[in-house]
C-alpha cells in the first residue's frame, strides 16, 4: 500500500542536510564567514548565493509538490508553487553552470564534466515538464518533474552517503570523494526511473478519456 505522507516525510528528511547547509551559506556569504574549504567561492559571491538560496527553497518545497493529496486539495497552490520550482530549478542549474566557469579549480575534470551534464539535464527536464503541461499531459509533467527533483537532490544523496562513509571508514581521498559525488546523480536518476515505472499513471490529454471500455 502506498503511503504518500511517509514518502513526503522521507524526501524532506533527505533534503534536510543540504537545505540546512544552503541556509547557513545564505548567512556566511554576505557576512564573509565562509569556512576555509569554501573560501574559493568568495571572489564571486552572487552565483554562490543564488545557488544556495534556490537550492534550499527547492529542497523544502518539492517534496510537498510530489504529494498527491496536496495536489488534489490545493490545485491552485500546486500550480503557483510549481512555477516557483521551475524558476528555482532553472536558477540552480544556471548558477551551477556559471560556477563551473568561475571556479575552474574547484573540482577535477571528470566531476566538472558530470556537473555540466547534470546542469544541462535539469534545464532539459524542466523544459519538457512545461511542454507536457502545455499539451495537458499531466502524467508526463509529473514524470519530468520527478526526474528534475532526482537530479537536483543529488546533493542530499551526496550528503548522506559521504556522512556514512566518513563515519564508517574515515575521510575519503579527494579523488574518491569526486567519484562518490559524481555517482550520486545517476543513482538518484535510477531510483526515479524505478519509481516512474511503478506509477502506472494513465496518459491524460484533456478530451481523451482513459476510462476502460465496458461494452
Amino acid at each position: 500500500m502506498k503511503r504518500p505522507g511517509v514518502t513526503t516525510f522521507l524526501l524532506l528528511l533527505l533534503a534536510a542536510v543540504p537545505a540546512m547547509v544552503a541556509l547557513l551559506r545564505l548567512y556566511q556569504i554576505p557576512t564573509g564567514t565562509l569556512p576555509t574549504e569554501s573560501l574559493h567561492f568568495a571572489p564571486h559571491p552572487v552565483s554562490h548565493f543564488l545557488h544556495a538560496m534556490t537550492g534550499a527553497s527547492f529542497a523544502l518545497i518539492a517534496p510537498l509538490q510530489l504529494h498527491p493529496g496536496l495536489r488534489r486539495r490545493f490545485p491552485t497552490l500546486h500550480r503557483r508553487l510549481g512555477w516557483v520550482l521551475v524558476a528555482g530549478g532553472t536558477t540552480i542549474a544556471i548558477s551551477g553552470l556559471v560556477m563551473l566557469v568561475l571556479y575552474p579549480a574547484a573540482a577535477t575534470l571528470p566531476l566538472k564534466a558530470t556537473r555540466l551534464v547534470v546542469g544541462s539535464a535539469v534545464l532539459a527536464c524542466l523544459y519538457l515538464s512545461i511542454e507536457a503541461v502545455r499539451h495537458r499531459d499531466i502524467s508526463g509533467h509529473r514524470i519530468w518533474m520527478l526526474r528534475t527533483y532526482a537530479l537536483i537532490m543529488g546533493a542530499g544523496t551526496q550528503a548522506v552517503v559521504i556522512l556514512l562513509i566518513v563515519l564508517l571508514y574515515g575521510q575519503p581521498s579527494p579523488a574518491a570523494m569526486d567519484v562518490i559525488v559524481a555517482l550520486c546523480w545517476p543513482f538518484n536518476l535510477a531510483v526515479a526511473e524505478l519509481v516512474i515505472r511503478g506509477y502506472r499513471l494513465p496518459r491524460w490529454n484533456g478530451s481523451a478519456s482513459t476510462a476502460p471500455n465496458r461494452s
